[in-house]
């Protein structure tokens, strides 16, 4: 029997589907959970799986392989070499560390403001050999004078803010960054936010000459769909 092009196209486009690829995951965090192990492979990167300290929803995630997929999967699309990355918002490092494939490392920068993710951040890079530069501060708006600010930290940690939200367990004061000066330190032509709503805040009347790329994730649940259109607007 003779397959056409299209039949083997269309069965390629099965075995990729969706729903093909939740199986997929489903099947890879059930033998995860079961073996718990130490070290997980996301895309060719490797993360440390912190049991103790994580939420039981960060450790599904990461054990699924879910874990900041459409932020991988962006930046791996638009990132080119000659790309200089500032990211706000670190986490674990692993979107720095998906920059990284494409970036030279030499040219990532990342501001992290929750303390207790600096040395997960460290041990993750470490751990797939990059050397990447990490700044404990929290980023903040350009006309912002304060040279520390209040930081709610989340049991979920990339649920933490500088917005006082319900879900925060735990505020701690934290060495501030304006934006404009963390700009006009390290020149960005890409820049990479999540920062749980505090994006419309920071980025409002920012001067974003040198930038030809933005990924910012948007939380109109925590600043509401007018301000972040604003933003958006501003933006364009």
């Amino acid at each position: 029997m003779t397959i056409s092009h299209a039949q083997r196209n269309r069965s390629l486009r099965i075995f990729d589907s969706e729903l093909v690829q939740n199986i997929r995951r489903a099947v890879l965090f059930n033998f995860r959970r079961i073996l718990r192990p130490a070290v997980v492979n996301i895309n060719e990167i490797l993360i440390n799986v912190d049991y103790e300290n994580w939420s039981l929803l960060m450790v599904r995630q990461v054990l699924r392989g879910d874990y900041e997929k459409r932020e991988s999967t962006v930046l791996r699309a638009i990132l080119s070499p000659h790309d200089r990355v500032l990211e706000i918002g670190g986490g674990v490092g692993l979107v720095a560390l998906t920059a990284a494939k494409s970036v030279p490392d030499s040219q990532i920068f990342v501001y992290e403001a929750n303390e207790a993710l600096i040395g997960q951040m460290r041990k993750n890079f470490a751990l797939n050999k990059t050397c990447i530069e990490i700044n404990y501060a929290a980023v903040v708006p350009m006309s912002s004078d304060e040279i520390t600010v209040k930081f709610n930290i989340a049991k979920d940690f990339w649920a933490s803010s500088l917005l006082p939200l319900d879900r925060h367990t735990e505020q701690v004061n934290v060495p501030a960054t304006r934006i404009s000066d963390a700009i006009s330190r390290h020149n960005p032509t890409a820049i990479i936010m999540d920062v749980e709503g505090a994006e419309c805040e920071i980025l409002d009347g920012c001067n974003l000459d040198g930038v030809e790329k933005l990924l910012i994730e948007f939380h109109q649940r925590n600043t509401g769909r007018e301000h972040a259109n604003a933003l958006i607007q501003y933006l364009l």
